[in-house]
């Protein structure tokens, strides 16, 4: 939840014009309806009026591409990372591009490569490497509730310019500057 929101602080550092922001959400995730509830007021506060989305299958998706294509003045698409959209992360970005949508993902890095504008979330292969060491440990006979958990600790900041100058947008030169991976 917390890459949400650091997700949301990056949307007026890239796109400061942006007042109505897209918001993709899998509805059967409980996360996905905590993080929305909070989404909803800091955009508020920040002067931006939050309209949402839903799909929980892989065509949900197109539809809800549709709609949002159909909106007036809609400035761009965020969502946070779940299975179903980082299986269809290159469908979402080639749908947000159609669209004209900036997309940004609370996720991973493979976002921006897969197309989205701009990903921030933990860094996967660092994840992968300590599952393998808890994969390890309980193989060895450590009991579940024995091992603690485990929040991330490295976060990147991946911005796709090929995407951007699809866009026609000029990403900030301060943006670059923190960006852990720019894609060109």
């Amino acid at each position: 939840m917390e890459t949400l929101s650091k997700s949301l602080d990056l949307v007026p550092a890239i796109l400061p014009n942006l007042n109505r922001l897209g918001i993709l959400v899998n509805p059967i995730l409980a996360s996905s309806r905590t993080a929305l509830v909070k989404l909803r007021a800091s955009a508020e506060k920040i002067g931006m009026t939050v309209l949402v989305w839903e799909a929980q299958r892989s065509q949900d998706i197109e539809t809800a591409f549709n709609a949002m294509g159909q909106t007036n003045n809609l400035g761009a698409i965020l969502f946070m990372n779940d299975a179903l959209f980082f299986g269809n992360r290159r469908r979402i970005a080639e749908l947000s591009l159609n669209n004209r949508l900036p997309l940004i993902v609370a996720g991973a890095r493979e976002y921006a490569s897969a197309g989205a504008l701009v990903s921030y979330g933990a860094n996967a292969a660092v994840l992968l490497r300590r599952s393998a060491t808890y994969v390890d440990k309980i193989l060895k006979g450590a009991k579940l509730g024995d091992l603690p958990i485990e929040q991330p600790t490295r976060f990147d900041l991946a911005i796709n310019l090929k995407t951007a100058k699809a866009l026609g947008f000029q990403i900030p030169d301060k943006m670059l500057a923190i960006a852990d991976e720019v894609i060109e």
